[in-house]
């Protein structure tokens, strides 16, 4: 019996490991209730309604200020400098289809992407044509 005291103890740590396993699994599905690919901008917005587009983090949440003026853009944080509208447009294009991986619905995991309250995510928030936000994206911490 002593002799296979150590196979009994190895086996008996295996199947707890197979069960450890096949329970994390099995919680992981019951906690991942979104799809696995979803909308990263929830708003539903026209690039062209589009008259602001603003870029900050944290206390700085104006550093860059972008705004339609007739019908050319211009960087308001950088003595009203005229922005490449074909670029902008491109950007506002690429914010309406944006797509992404779900991770999970707890919020104490956003720290790890850098987007809870104490990183001082990346926000770049867009306006509509009457001067209200549409829709916002947090990008994460600046490295």
């Amino acid at each position: 019996m002593t002799r296979n005291r150590p196979l009994l103890i190895l086996a008996a740590a295996v199947a707890l490991l197979l069960v450890a396993s096949v329970a994390q699994r099995v919680l992981h599905r019951r906690a991942v209730t979104s799809p696995a690919t979803a909308t990263v901008v929830a708003a539903d917005f026209d690039p062209a309604d589009i008259n602001r587009v603003t870029v900050g983090a944290g206390d700085d949440s104006l550093a860059v200020v972008l705004e339609r003026l007739g019908e050319g853009w211009v960087a308001r944080t950088a003595w009203d400098h005229p922005v490449d509208a074909r670029k902008l447009q491109e950007l506002l294009a690429a914010m309406d289809s944006l797509q992404g991986d779900f991770r999970s619905d707890e919020a104490a995991i956003l720290d790890d992407y850098g987007l809870g309250p104490q990183s001082a995510p990346v926000k770049v928030t867009l306006y509509g044509k009457d001067w209200q936000a549409v829709g916002a994206l947090l990008l994460g911490k600046r490295a």
